[in-house]
């Protein structure tokens, strides 16, 4: 089912997923970098990295659900 039938919508859609999409992987690549250094040097630092990595998780979603909220509310105008 498609939403429109113009390509060029689609395009840029595609574009900015593919942003959003590296934004991730390197976020995501960071945490894994810090657990496996981590993890070589002690269990209990490892801990750590890994409950600060759930927090840094969740304050990155809390951003982007305002973010994408204050796009929504503001096309409407």
């Amino acid at each position: 089912m498609l939403f429109t039938r113009d390509r060029n919508f689609y395009r840029t859609l595609f574009h900015l997923m593919i942003i959003v999409v590296f934004q991730n992987i390197i976020a995501y690549s960071i945490n894994m970098a810090d657990n496996l250094m981590l993890g070589m040097y002690s269990q209990s630092s490892l801990s750590g990295a890994a409950t600060v990595n759930q927090i840094q998780f969740l304050l990155q979603q809390m951003t982007l659900a305002i973010g994408d909220t204050l796009v929504i509310i503001a096309s409407q105008y």
